[in-house]
């Protein structure tokens, strides 16, 4: 009666696991070829020349934004203060371009005046002449000094016209100062990438970079293995 029973519960049991067994292997499927994948950042600096700093090591964790390296900045600072002086430039003479107008404003004043002279000369003199008091000569000179006179008034007006040209408004319409600002920009952006900056959190691999080495723009130095971004690729048999 006992093996009869025992028998009974076996039967059970296995016709169970069975059960259980079917069950996983229609709705769950099992292989051991599959790979662990993550997202993988390429580190490379954005400006060349010689790495002065090492901030990480090989397997090292980073949080997004921590230094990397350093690579030397002497040459870029050197740069933004070229680029400095070039926009102290440009705005220097757009100033001296102000200048050269209120110059030749003020000279265009003394040819008017002069101008002005010559003709009351003229109508002097021609009143004289009329009198007979001064030779005919004289009425020819006086109006040749008004011919003059209205030549060099419409020549300084002329040169103030092209001046005035050379003026913008504000420095934002200075073609030279736009230009400089914008080299300066640049070079400021230069040296801000002299230190790199990890880009995303995660673990360090693959660094072989040490201080002394020099590095190219967009030249592919060590990588970091993105924080939580894990998947599983499984390769299943074609009749699973």
């Amino acid at each position: 009666m006992v093996n009869r029973i025992f028998f009974l519960l076996l039967s059970a049991a296995l016709g169970g696991a069975g059960y259980v067994y079917w069950e996983r292997s229609t709705h769950v499927r099992v292989t051991d070829n599959a790979y662990v994948n993550a997202e993988v950042a390429q580190i490379s600096g954005l400006v060349g020349g010689r790495v002065i700093a090492m901030h990480v090591k090989d397997n090292q964790f980073v949080k997004k934004g921590d230094p990397l390296f350093d690579v030397d900045p002497a040459p870029y600072r050197v740069a933004v203060d070229k680029a400095r002086a070039q926009l102290a430039l440009a705005r220097q003479g757009s100033t001296q371009d102000d200048a050269e107008v209120r110059a030749l404003e003020a000279e265009l004043a003394r040819q008017t005046a002069e101008l002005d002279n010559a003709e009351t000369v003229r109508a002097r003199t021609e009143n004289l002449v009329a009198k007979g008091f001064m030779s005919r000569q004289a009425v020819d000179d006086a109006a040749a000094k008004v011919a003059t006179g209205r030549a060099a008034v419409a020549q300084a007006r002329a040169r103030i016209d092209k001046a005035r040209v050379l003026i913008v408004p504000n420095e934002s319409q200075s073609p030279a100062i736009a230009a400089a600002q914008a080299s300066l920009a640049q070079a400021q952006l230069d040296l801000d990438r002299t230190r790199v900056l990890a880009p995303q959190s995660g673990w360090v691999v693959n660094k072989s970079l040490t201080t002394g080495t020099t590095v190219n723009p967009g030249q592919p130095l060590f990588a970091i293995i993105a924080d939580r971004s894990f998947w599983i690729d499984a390769n299943f048999k074609e009749t699973e």
